[in-house]
């Protein structure tokens, strides 16, 4: 997960592991979360083509060319795309995010729900003031696929500080490469602020957009 700084600018994932945490009676006040439209979709659009492939019940397995897994896996990825550029609904991907949450935070009124922090508060910098830090309130219901090649989302938090913090997630990789890239960009920023000749009043300042890496 990787936030942008701070700007000021509900319905359908499967909870597994949140589900298994809160196994108390409250629980049974929780609409079961479904199952997301883009699981359905992601469903339907495999499922026929690897039935055609294997056999429903994998009889043709043993018959499969190579040829025709890399054709079918190809022509798969290409739909799944496009499934997933079509998608602008935080809850096509999770209720967790939107009902879930809302109803967690106010029934259960714990503090591991109640006390959820804003990642990427913990810069090594100095010592964290975690009374200082913001908490989660919810979630903007509209997320953005950017058109790049892992077509990461841009999700959007709403801290209890009332401002809205930007993340983009990524699926499928390791960020940590990307998280010394940006404490990289980071250190250019401070040197920029300190240099009188990149903050003198008629010239334009110079900074450098940073996203903050969370694995």
């Amino acid at each position: 997960m990787i936030n942008n700084d701070e700007t000021s600018d509900e319905h359908s994932i499967i909870i597994t592991s949140q589900d298994s945490v809160f196994n108390d009676d409250k629980d049974q006040r929780l609409i079961k979360p479904r199952l997301t439209s883009i699981r359905y979709q992601f469903k339907n659009t495999v499922e026929k083509d690897l039935d055609n492939l294997f056999g429903k019940q994998g009889e043709l397995f043993s018959t499969v060319l190579l040829t025709d897994v890399k054709s079918i896996l190809t022509n798969l990825g290409t739909k799944l795309k496009s499934i997933a550029q079509d998608k602008t609904n935080i809850n096509d991907y999770s209720t967790w995010f939107s009902l879930t949450f809302r109803q967690q935070h106010r029934i259960l009124g714990t503090p591991s729900i109640r006390e959820i922090e804003i990642p990427g508060q913990y810069t090594s910098k100095k010592k964290p003031l975690l009374e200082h830090h913001i908490k989660i309130v919810g979630f903007d219901e509209k997320i953005l696929v950017l058109q790049s090649l892992r077509l990461p989302k841009r999700l959007t938090i709403r801290g209890h500080d009332e401002n809205d913090y930007r993340f983009l997630v990524k699926g499928g990789e390791d960020i940590r490469q990307d998280q010394r890239i940006q404490a990289l960009f980071s250190i250019m920023n401070d040197l920029y602020d300190n240099d009188p000749n990149c903050n003198q009043s008629n010239s334009a300042h110079i900074t450098v957009q940073t996203y903050k890496g969370n694995t």
